[in-house]
């Protein structure tokens, strides 16, 4: 028999509900600037697999030159070796650096999307509140500033930046 009235949701359904709300469903929000981080994510992790490959190619043609015996076999089946295996690299981390790239931008191109939004709206007079994140996206600080700055504008006053940042390096301590 649990404690909730038939039909009625539990506390754990409810909480699902509640984090739905504030899940982003679209991974890429500023396409332009998440792609450009995504594919310099791409070509560093291409130009990290050729190098280890010079680098393990350079190593292994020394060794099979040393060789006393057998060392014109591994020279011959060396390439297809390298080849198949900077294949096999870029075939797993391509994947593996946009889907780490989609997650990590989309932890900055939200905040700066939502920013986007709530400023046009400041802008129009239609916000109401401050301006709120994801807990856990990256630029909480930029999000408090923007409220404080909001804050002043609505209040007709000027705190000089001194004083205000003054105060939130005390209470951050």
């Amino acid at each position: 028999m649990t404690p909730f009235p038939s039909g009625a949701p539990t506390p754990s359904i409810q909480r699902n509900r509640i984090v739905s709300i504030f899940e982003r469903k679209q991974r890429l929000i500023k396409t332009r600037l998440q792609m450009k981080i995504i594919l310099t994510f791409v070509g560093l992790a291409i130009v990290a697999t050729v190098f280890q490959v010079v680098l393990v190619n350079k190593s292994m043609t020394a060794i099979a030159q040393r060789m006393p015996q057998e060392g014109d076999l591994l020279l011959s089946e060396l390439p297809g070796v390298i080849r198949s295996t900077a294949m096999l690299g870029i075939a797993f981390l391509v994947p593996f650096m946009i889907g780490v790239g989609l997650v990590l931008t989309n932890r900055i191109a939200g905040p700066i999307y939502r920013f986007e939004q709530y400023l046009t709206q400041v802008a129009t007079g239609q916000h109401d509140g401050p301006v709120t994140i994801r807990k856990g996206d990256e630029l909480q600080e930029l999000a408090e500033r923007i409220n404080l700055a909001v804050r002043a504008l609505e209040q007709g006053e000027k705190v000089p930046e001194r004083q205000r940042l003054g105060k939130q390096k005390k209470s951050a301590a």
